[in-house]
């Protein structure tokens, strides 16, 4: 259903309704109808999204996902024990690999 058929059929129920009941109640029916409508909307964006990410890990290509690694995790524990150890603090670090 297109925007503009689905907005003239909610407009067609906001007057049936208003007919049959007040129009006070009518108007709510539809505000309970566009979230439910909503909430059916998310909820399938998040299954497809679900089922991407379990494909694309299925296929191995998952280390693709996301925004790409500023360092290797090698890279990050040595200059993380420099912090530890005092030798560098954490500001310094960050300008040091270009993280503001």
């Amino acid at each position: 259903m297109t925007a503009v058929k689905f907005k003239e059929y909610s407009l067609w129920c906001v007057y049936v309704l208003s007919v049959m009941i007040d129009k006070e109640n009518a108007i709510c029916m539809i505000i309970e109808l566009y979230a439910a409508m909503a909430q059916a909307e998310i909820e399938k964006k998040e299954k497809h999204q679900r089922e991407g990410s379990d494909v694309k890990k299925n296929r191995g290509e998952w280390d693709d996902y996301g925004c790409p690694a500023i360092m290797s995790q090698k890279e990050f524990l040595e200059h993380y024990e420099k912090v530890l150890s005092g030798e560098l603090r954490p500001f310094e670090l960050m300008k040091q690999i270009g993280i503001n």
